[in-house]
């Protein structure tokens, strides 16, 4: 019998590429797919998947979230948490929800597929925890505060893996108008890389994760 997967990140060409990759192993299988934490919840119970692999950032409710509701809902399956950021935080917060293991979206399939197989006999994965600058949230909040409105909301966005044409498409602006404000924000705060600020952002409170 082959192993039953779930799988929920609210982007489709993501969600169907993973697919591809994973049944291109014949010993897996992917018996349900969900667009949102929510779809998420109701499908991991109703198919009882061998695993459930969960984005971090969805809509409706993020993965650590839609963990803490499947444990507290009866799933005893592994939860493979995806993330785009390898954040020692996060990775915490993952733990101390329910999460059998966290899979940076950088990995390669071997490690996905080698993280699946532990998490299945019993073992947990979690990615591992590269050195980065500790911002407190005292620090975090004071940097978010140096922010206008608009920016903060394109931070935030940004944080959860969105390119600047999706956020320009969902807030009605251009791609050239969002290039302005990421950088008049970077400029700001003295950072530049992705990750530190997707860090500062979940580390200020803004992303609910």
């Amino acid at each position: 019998m082959p192993i039953t997967l779930l799988l929920a990140d609210d982007h489709g060409i993501v969600r169907q590429g993973l697919k591809v990759l994973l049944e291109s192993n014949p010993a897996f299988t992917v018996v349900a797919e969900a667009s949102n934490g929510l779809e998420a919840i109701g499908l991991t119970l109703q198919h009882r998947p061998d695993v459930a692999i969960l984005d971090l950032s969805m809509p409706e409710k993020n993965g650590v979230d839609a963990t803490i509701e499947l444990r507290a809902k009866g799933y005893i399956g592994p939860i493979l948490i995806l993330s785009g950021h390898n954040d020692p935080l996060l990775i915490e917060k993952c733990k101390a929800a329910g999460a059998s293991g966290f899979v940076v979206k950088q990995t390669d399939l071997t490690e996905l597929t080698a993280a699946i197989t532990t998490c299945l006999q019993g073992g947990t994965s979690f990615a591992s925890s590269k050195p980065v600058a500790k911002i407190s949230e005292p620090d975090a909040l004071a940097q978010i505060a140096l922010l206008t409105p608009r920016e903060r909301q394109i931070l935030v966005l940004l944080a959860q893996g969105k390119s600047a044409k999706v956020i320009g498409d969902e807030l009605g602006l251009s791609h050239k108008t969002i290039s302005v404000h990421r950088q008049n924000f970077t400029t700001k705060l003295g950072l530049t890389n992705l990750a530190d600020l997707a860090r500062l952002a979940v580390r200020a409170g803004l992303t609910g994760l």
